[in-house]
């Protein structure tokens, strides 16, 4: 699909200086972004492709991107709308945080976005992040959805007759079709020794707290010197097989500076 989308935007780049321009402004101008901590783009890149040959102007940040590079580009290029995209679970967190972001600067008016990506569902988007966010928020099944989106939100924009938007998609709840009934005790039954009304203790304090002050040495004991010393200190045996091996390392080098 990527190959051919690719071929579709070369030949319509080769084609655009040739066609008439009927609209000197554009379609619009949307700025696209994998959000922070998310390297995943595949299908933010696909989406590009199918807006790009449909005219509009795209501005592809990349991955990993924070909101504030977003609002600046979207500032930058006068764009009409953010579209944010993620496959991580924790992506549905920092797009959450990024709506909130918007709604603080007061930019949630001048900014519908669009979300994407695998983690996403369109009841948490179309329900919980249309009730969180102060502006337009929708939900991308996959590009050619997106492109739906943008034609539809551009409309409005401009006042074209008839543009409108999707009906928002409503979380389906369970009905129960059977009355709730209270436990009966049948005749000639007997309840198990089992004691009700042991007390039930009290914590020492709600909610949470931050304790700060202590020590490295009292919970360094805790760590995982496998994600320590070879996911953030990069202490492993060479790929050629040669050199001291990883217990070797974790031993001379790993364990002392831990110490």
């Amino acid at each position: 699909v990527l190959q051919s989308a690719e071929v579709m935007k070369n030949a319509v780049a080769y084609l655009e200086p040739h066609m008439e321009k009927t609209d000197e402004a554009g379609k619009g101008t949307i700025v696209l972004a994998t959000v922070r901590g998310d390297v995943h783009d595949i299908g933010k890149n696909l989406v590009d492709i199918i807006l790009s040959n449909n005219g509009y102007n795209v501005v592809n940040l990349g991955i990993k991107q924070p909101v504030s590079a977003i609002l600046d580009a979207a500032a930058e290029h006068r764009a009409d709308v953010i579209g944010m995209s993620g496959l991580l679970v924790k992506s549905t967190v920092i797009m959450k945080e990024n709506l909130e972001e918007l709604n603080q600067r007061g930019l949630a008016a001048d900014y519908p976005v669009i979300l994407g990506g695998a983690a996403l569902t369109r009841a948490y988007v179309e329900q919980d992040l249309h009730e969180l966010y102060a502006g337009e928020v929708r939900y991308a099944r996959d590009a050619f959805e997106g492109l739906r989106l943008m034609d539809a939100l551009i409309g409005i924009k401009r006042g074209v007759p008839g543009a409108k938007l999707p009906d928002l998609k409503q979380r389906r709840v369970p009905t129960r079709t059977s009355a709730v009934t209270e436990d009966t005790v049948e005749e000639g039954t007997v309840r198990s020794d089992v004691a009700v009304d042991n007390p039930v203790p009290t914590p020492p304090f709600w909610g949470t707290r931050v304790i700060k002050g202590i020590g490295l040495k009292d919970y360094a004991s805790w760590l995982d010197e496998g994600a320590l010393f070879k996911g953030q200190w990069g202490l492993k045996q060479a790929r050629t097989g040669t050199g001291p091996s990883y217990e070797e390392l974790a031993e001379t080098e790993g364990r002392p500076r831990l110490r």
